[in-house]
């Protein structure tokens, strides 16, 4: 697992966690990232390993959408 804070980052900082982020998600891990209200989840749709951990995680049921 990697943190990467970018509170006060300059702009190369910021497009190299983007660049990580899009990897990481490409290579079916999941993102946790926080919005201006929560924190958000993410996974690649094309990945089924990342949806599943990520439903995993969220707690969800195996039949919800």
């Amino acid at each position: 697992m990697e943190r990467i804070n970018l509170k006060n980052a300059g702009a190369d900082a910021r497009r190299d966690a983007v660049r990580a982020a899009a990897d990481a998600l490409r290579s079916g891990r999941l993102i946790i990232a926080p919005t201006e209200t929560v924190y958000g989840l993410f996974a690649s749709a094309a990945s089924s390993d990342a949806v599943a951990a990520a439903r995993r995680l969220a707690k969800l049921k195996p039949d919800a959408p």
